[in-house]
């Protein structure tokens, strides 16, 4: 199956119903325990796409394929999803509550692997809001 682009694709009709998708193949995911992420998240600025979910007690934040592997992210207290592993992706129009939700949702902001890991590690960086195709790097 062939899942929508969520960096192009913004129409609230794109995806209907949370799905299981694949990390590797449209996009990678770089998984923060809530606590640090919510910190970088307000370094970042609105840099995106970034999940959520209060359950699960993590965020991610999805970069495209070629900016990252889980063989060189070497940032501490965060992880690279190995490709093929599954993460739920909620329609474009979850942007709260206790599952999975969008903090910066689909079409917004411009997250940077390099920026991602200097405000992880606690440095303040200076945001980007331009649109990418995740395969474009």
């Amino acid at each position: 199956m062939s899942w929508p682009d969520p960096y192009t694709d913004v129409s609230e009709s794109w995806l209907a119903a949370t799905q299981q998708v694949r990390c590797g193949e449209d996009f990678h995911a770089v998984r923060v325990p809530a606590g640090p992420a919510a910190a970088a998240h307000a370094r970042l600025g609105h840099q995106g796409p970034v999940l959520a979910s209060a359950y699960t007690g993590v965020w991610y934040w999805l970069l495209p394929v070629k900016a990252i592997s889980s063989a060189t992210w070497k940032v501490a207290g965060s992880r690279v999803m190995p490709t093929g592993r599954l993460i739920s992706i909620p329609p474009a129009t979850a942007r709260t509550g206790p599952d999975v939700h969008w903090i910066v949702p689909p079409g917004q902001g411009r997250a940077h692997a390099d920026m991602l890991a200097k405000a992880l590690s606690g440095q303040v960086v200076k945001a980007s809001t331009r649109r990418f195709h995740p395969r474009s790097v």
